[in-house]
């Protein structure tokens, strides 16, 4: 039906679509004169998105998907560049006159295949290697050589899906999603970045249709192949490089006189994110002249090609960006395409950097330097000397102009550099027409109450600060021994002042009712969160009369539970009730440190089977001897040498790599005054290695003092289940059969490889995703023998699932698991 209104739209907007083409070829008279036409091979082949530079002026434009570029010129004669990878620059005098708008098509010829390539014998090293390790040695000095810059960026996307299976598809058009329907979104911002990393950008002008599914360029624009990595990809220039690609030569191409290096990247082990193309590098200064590669990631192919230019002296800086998304994802096909235009650039050099301008060839004057390495070493010292000294390491700061959303017509064509296609002007004038039949009530953009609702859940605005959230019943539904079935059911109540509050009030209420057992249980919790850039403070307060596990972390989830009782017979679940009254303190200023204390007081009832006539095991009832009991606890955890990632003056914790230690502690008195207490030492730390492997390991070592029940003895958690554990799991360890008050030490270390057994198969990584893990998981327990378990598992099975295979010893028992993917889960 929204198809059909569409079509309808268009028939009717006709005429006005010819007035607007014909408007937008005479806007030349209104705003000026302009030179246009059209960018080609010698073979007569479209160059699309080709790069045409104005020399003087340090700005440019590109040409469009049909090769067609305009360019707003000031009169006279200007010398104009025009530059597409795989091409020879050229460069041309053009005289514009006032007024007119001047016609030329600019024919570009190939780079010869040929010239200058070598011969690489047989047990001889490629060129491509030593070319490649001069150019690494002067990454810092080309990241690091200007202190500052500003620019104007113009971005524009394209693009559409292409395909999806029925039900998705439907989904999609419940959205308002339709497939061949292009996606079209041009922006123009201001960009100021000063060094070590400092970046903002404000969007000045912005106009979109449809939607990019999140396909954002940002991740490879943003980044320079500079720096170690781009966009998340190990980068060519890297320090690490050498070990993640090879190189090799593909001869040199003459360009205004420049010798241009051409090299071939190729990724020494098949994988995820890594880069293979080429890249082309300015002979004796190494600074690069353009890129042109291809990365597959989470399956999406993207095909990134840059081209620089010289801006200021011996700065080289992007001009332009072609970024093309292609891939399929459970069967959803898209393409989207991106071009970016960079112009505008003032550049502030730091005349400190140039000074150590490292001459790799020649030997440098003894009064200047001792050696090129002790150049190497100066510049390294003076680029990093910031970044070690502040905690935040990368700072980004976007904000969208307050009129960026009504530029009208004539600032796009006096500001677009690159022309729309047709396809995007009939795009935008369908768009501009639901947008109006939206705004006079045509399309019903609410979303009314539907009695489904009370099934599936939903949310509710009660009013500006209020919120309601009905979470779906179906979620509590379960089955255990003890209660038989159980339903239940959420409410939350959410208030926030307002959108700009770092303060936030939850009221949470649960109850269950279990049909076996025949109670009834509840509970209400109350919360205040406050957040702002690292720093957060929480403050909960519950109580109630509720079931809750022994092991009160849960290690086996209720609906496994169900799942395993009703088919299997297996009732691993084991639950007491308790009627309680609990407060928990977090704290933390900066994420380094981290606080958090609470205190409860309950009473605790032992619960036992209500179903019977089959083999099911006790659910140990009988181990419960303290029925009152007052007991606190706590957590103080480091993360030393964490840096932070700020966004909008907002700043967010990097955890990625480093070291996490913390130091959790128990104490609680029961009501015939027997005490104990519980301390625990837990170290956890992750880190890249060798080629792109990663390990990780957590290891906690903890004793019992005194005399405690049961439920608060140390329990580990367990696994008896078909469904795959999470990394402070283990695979076949029985729930309760170790727990303990004695002395103990468990460790748990996970690889990934880069590439194993099916990883060596290139499309397994590439498209499919998958990843391979060995896991040894171990417990050592004073008085008893140790327990091991060995594992191995094949991540990212469907881009979302794995399977365990696991030993362990003295079990002497093997497992296979499925679950989710992500083995690891550390923050």
């Amino acid at each position: 039906m929204r198809n059909a209104r569409v079509n309808r739209i268009f028939e009717q907007w006709k005429c006005k679509f010819l007035l607007l083409i014909f408007v937008l070829g005479c806007s030349n008279v209104i705003l000026g004169q302009s030179l246009e036409g059209y960018v080609l091979s010698v073979n007569g082949d479209t160059l699309y998105f080709a790069s045409v530079f104005l020399q003087e002026k340090g700005k440019g434009v590109s040409a469009n998907a049909q090769g067609r570029y305009i360019f707003q010129l000031p009169e006279g004669e200007h010398e104009i560049a025009v530059q597409y990878i795989g091409y020879q620059t050229l460069i041309e005098l053009v005289q514009i006159d006032p007024g007119k708008t001047t016609s030329k098509n600019f024919v570009l010829h190939p780079v010869p295949d040929t010239l200058s390539e070598v011969e690489v014998k047989a047990g001889k090293e490629d060129p491509a290697m030593e070319i490649m390790r001069k150019a690494i040695a002067k990454r810092r000095y080309h990241r690091s050589m200007y202190a500052s810059y500003s620019c104007e960026v113009y971005i524009k996307g394209t693009g559409m899906l292409l395909q999806a299976p029925l039900l998705i598809r439907k989904q999609l058009e419940r959205d308002g999603i339709a497939l061949n329907r292009a996606f079209t979104v041009e922006s123009r911002s201001v960009v100021n970045f000063k060094q070590p990393d400092s970046l903002s950008e404000k969007v000045i002008a912005i106009r979109t249709v449809g939607n990019d599914q999140g396909l954002s360029p940002g991740r490879f624009l943003n980044a320079t192949f500079y720096d170690d990595n781009v966009g998340g990809v190990v980068s060519p220039l890297s320090d690490r490089a050498m070990s993640v690609y090879r190189f090799a030569y593909r001869g040199t191409i003459e360009d205004e006189g420049r010798t241009i290096y051409r090299i071939a990247i190729i990724p020494r082990r098949p994988g995820d994110d890594t880069f293979s193309g080429l890249i082309y590098l300015v002979e004796d200064t190494y600074a690069i002249y353009s890129t042109d590669v291809t990365v597959i990631s989470n399956g999406i192919e993207v095909k990134l090609q840059q081209v620089y230019r010289p801006v200021n002296g011996p700065c080289w800086m992007p001009v332009q960006h072609r970024l093309n998304f292609n891939g399929k994802i459970i069967g959803v096909g898209f393409d989207f395409k991106y071009v970016a235009n960079v112009d505008h650039y003032e550049v502030e050099l730091d005349s400190s950097i140039l000074a150590l301008d490292i001459r790799l060839d020649p030997v440098l004057p003894t009064d200047v330097v001792d050696s090129p390495k002790q150049v190497r070493r100066q510049l390294r010292k003076s680029t990093r000397t910031q970044h070690e000294e502040e905690d935040v390491v990368v700072k980004r700061a976007f904000e969208i102009d307050t009129i960026a959303f009504q530029r009208d017509l004539d600032y796009w064509e006096l500001n677009r550099p690159v022309p729309l296609t047709d396809k995007e002007v009939e795009g935008y004038v369908i768009a501009d027409s639901l947008a109006k039949i939206e705004e006079t009530g045509g399309v019903d953009s609410t979303k009314a109450f539907s009695y489904s609702d009370i099934i599936l859940g939903s949310r509710y605005r009660l009013a500006n600060s209020w919120n309601l959230r009905w979470h779906s019943p179906l979620k509590s539904l379960g089955y255990n021994t003890v209660e038989g079935f159980v339903v239940g059911a959420k409410a939350s109540l959410i208030f926030r002042p307002d959108s700009l509050s770092p303060v936030r009030y939850y009221m949470d209420w649960n109850h269950r009712y279990g049909f076996s057992s025949d109670r009834y249980f509840y509970s209400l919790r109350l919360q205040r969160k406050w957040r702002k850039s690292s720093s957060y403070s929480n403050i909960y307060i519950e109580g109630g009369h509720t079931v809750v596990q022994f092991n009160r972390n849960n290690p086996i989830h209720p609906l496994v539970n169900s799942l395993h009782t009703i088919i299997a017979g297996q009732n691993f679940m084991k639950i007491y009730r308790q009627k309680y009254l609990r407060v928990d303190v977090d704290r933390s200023a900066s994420r380094k440190w981290d606080v958090q204390v609470f205190g409860e007081i309950s009473e605790r009832s032992p619960m036992e089977n209500q179903i019977v006539g089959r083999r099911f095991t006790d659910n140990l009832g009988d181990r419960i001897q303290q029925f009152r009991v007052l007991h606190g606890g706590g957590a103080i955890t480091w993360r030393p040498g964490l840096k932070y990632y700020e966004y909008n003056k907002v700043k967010r914790p990097i955890f990625s790599n480093g070291h996490i230690w913390q130091m959790n502690w128990r104490a609680g008195v029961y009501e015939d005054a027997q005490a104990f207490l519980h301390t625990e030492l837990r170290y956890q730390f992750g880190v890249d290695v060798f080629w792109n492997d990663r390990l990780q390991w957590d290891v906690f070592s903890g004793r019992m003092f005194g005399n405690p029940d049961f439920p608060d003895w140390q329990h580990f958690a367990g696994n008896r289940t078909i469904f795959a554990s999470s990394m402070d799991q283990f695979f076949l360890l029985p729930y309760y059969e170790f727990s303990t008050t004695n002395q103990y030490f468990a460790g748990m270390l996970d690889y990934e490889f880069s590439t194993f057994l099916v990883t060596q198969w290139k499309y397994a990584v590439q498209m499919l995703g998958l990843k391979e893990h060995l896991v040894c998981k171990s417990l050592f327990i004073e008085g008893r023998s140790p327990y091991w378990e060995l594992g191995y598992s094949l991540d990212g099975i469907l881009r979302g699932f794995r399977v365990d295979v696991a030993y362990s010893n003295p079990l002497g028992k093997w497992g296979m698991m499925f679950g989710l993917g992500g083995i690891i889960q550390f923050e």
